[in-house]
């Protein structure tokens, strides 16, 4: 009987995912069933200014995301991955940079879950950001002064969300239309947003420019009742306001295979 625990233990220890590179000092995590249900997004941690410190309320999944620096399309049988969010806080030692960062990340789950995940390659859907016939239609920001920036009190006019001038703005929908606001940005950075908050797919900035930017966008996501089906859809809306071409690919990428998770994290 003792010779079958042993075995089934060192079974058990060669199935079980390594863990590799650094690890946080201290990590909290804690289910958090009596908060409010909108999620905090990961604050903190290298390049910011409290380096040795993040903090988040969010789900599992999303800290996956992060850990792995992918979309949820570049993962594969996220359901089984829990659906509670919870309340997590780590530090780490001065000086660690981005990557050892998500080290940590990928390490908090394969400890506190025990999660198993291997890697494939699998044909997904991903969008390219081009500049359209014409050029772009932007402000280029680039010698300009950086946004002083402000509270977001966005209003609605015409049936679209207006932002403040300097304000960064998330996408706002009001109704079927939406809208964006970015000021001194980056084509890479807004490509990075348009995959983080929209596409939840890779986007790839296929402009070859190098400049900042200010630009407004509006379009209509799905034309309904709230919205005339005239108005354009986002590809229209970034051709004709942007002078951007978006365009929709397929093609082979690294994707996260999760081979199983517990439902619930192990004690602090």
């Amino acid at each position: 009987m003792r010779f079958l625990v042993l075995t089934l233990a060192a079974t058990l220890s060669l199935l079980a995912q390594e863990i590799e590179g650094p690890q946080f000092e201290v990590a909290s995590l804690k289910k958090a069933e009596a908060l409010p249900i909108r999620s905090q997004d990961l604050t903190g941690g290298p390049g910011t200014s409290t380096p040795t410190r993040v903090t988040a309320l969010t789900f599992i999944h999303q800290l996956l995301q992060t850990a792995f620096d992918r979309t949820s399309s570049e993962f594969a049988k996220t359901e089984k991955v829990p659906n509670d969010r919870y309340e997590f806080a780590a530090t780490m030692r001065e000086g660690a940079t981005k990557d050892e960062y998500r080290a940590m990340l990928r390490n908090l789950p394969i400890e506190r879950f025990h999660l198993r995940y291997h890697l494939e390659t699998r044909e997904i859907k991903r969008y390219e950001i081009h500049v359209a016939r014409g050029g772009p239609k932007m402000k280029d920001t680039t010698n300009g002064p950086e946004p002083v920036g402000g509270e977001l009190n966005p209003s609605v006019v015409g049936g679209y969300v207006v932002f403040p001038p300097g304000v960064n703005s998330s996408f706002y929908g009001h109704g079927a239309r939406f809208s964006v606001q970015r000021v001194h940005t980056t084509m890479e950075e807004f490509a990075r947003q348009m995959e983080a908050q929209w596409f939840h797919s890779p986007v790839v900035d296929a402009t070859g420019l190098a400049g900042k930017y200010d630009f407004i966008l509006h379009f209509t996501a799905t034309p309904d009742a709230e919205a005339d089906s005239s108005e354009p859809d986002m590809a229209t809306a970034m051709r004709q306001q942007l002078g951007l071409m978006l365009r929709e690919v397929k093609g082979p990428a690294e994707v996260v295979v999760i081979d199983s998770i517990d439902r619930e994290a192990t004690p602090n």
